[in-house]
């Protein structure tokens, strides 16, 4: 980052220009939000679904190829903490109960 102004640009670094922040090859990993999480971490969602699209945003001729498919994941999803190799994890904080 660098100070522009009243405001910051940012920038991606030469050796990183190459490849995504976060990637995968499972084709279920769909990532619909970051945020910092109380650890510090960046706490990536994960929806983890075959498909978002609603079927009745498809097209005629993918709607019969894919209606097996629509529900699959409706009950999955995961959260991943990304943090540096180098960082000292902090701990969740307690709640007071």
């Amino acid at each position: 980052m660098t100070a522009k102004d009243a405001t910051f640009t940012a920038a991606r670094p030469p050796e990183e220009r190459e490849s995504e922040f976060i990637a995968s090859e499972d084709r279920w990993f769909k990532p619909v939000q970051v945020r910092t999480g109380p650890d510090g971490a960046l706490w990536v969602v994960d929806m983890y679904r075959y498909m978002v699209e609603h079927p009745e945003w498809l097209p005629p001729e993918g709607k019969a190829a894919t209606a097996p498919f629509w529900r699959l994941g409706d009950t999955l999803g995961r959260l991943y903490r990304v943090y540096p190799r180098e960082a000292n994890r902090g701990r969740f904080p307690s709640s007071a109960a």
